[in-house]
């Protein structure tokens, strides 16, 4: 039956070479340009090379994807809650020295009020009944 030849693009650079690329009938790419070859054909090679595991790949690549980004979720939420519970145990809101101005907070300990250091203020004088300190 011979090569049937029909032209699938032509694309004029600005070096005035005319690369045309040619399909024949079993699905070969053949290339008319002397220069445009040597780098489509090795892409060409490269492709039929790996398109059978091309699938696999793929899906691999799109779960360890999606289990990095449900891992970093997790380690956010982790995080954040180790976080909340450290920003919990500041007694500074419940201190009867506390003045809840943002210009001075604390008058015994200014530099340390509703911070981590006030954790364990010597300081600390609760102003909620007692039965609710020894809840918790």
């Amino acid at each position: 039956m011979g090569d049937l030849k029909f032209l699938v693009w032509q694309v004029k650079t600005g070096l005035g070479l005319e690369p045309t690329e040619q399909l024949t009938y079993n699905g070969e790419i053949r290339f008319s340009s002397p220069q445009v070859p040597a780098m489509f054909q090795v892409l060409y090679v490269l492709i039929k090379a790996i398109e059978p595991f091309l699938v696999p790949i793929c899906f691999i690549s799109a779960w360890a994807i999606v289990f990095m980004i449900l891992g970093n979720f997790l380690a956010a939420i982790r995080s954040s809650h180790q976080r909340a519970k450290v920003m919990h145990q500041i007694p500074c809101a419940n201190c009867a020295y506390f003045t809840n101005d943002h210009r001075l907070k604390c008058p015994l300990h200014p530099m340390t009020a509703s911070s981590e250091e006030a954790i364990g203020c010597s300081d600390y004088e609760s102003t909620r009944p007692a039965f609710l300190d020894q809840l918790g």
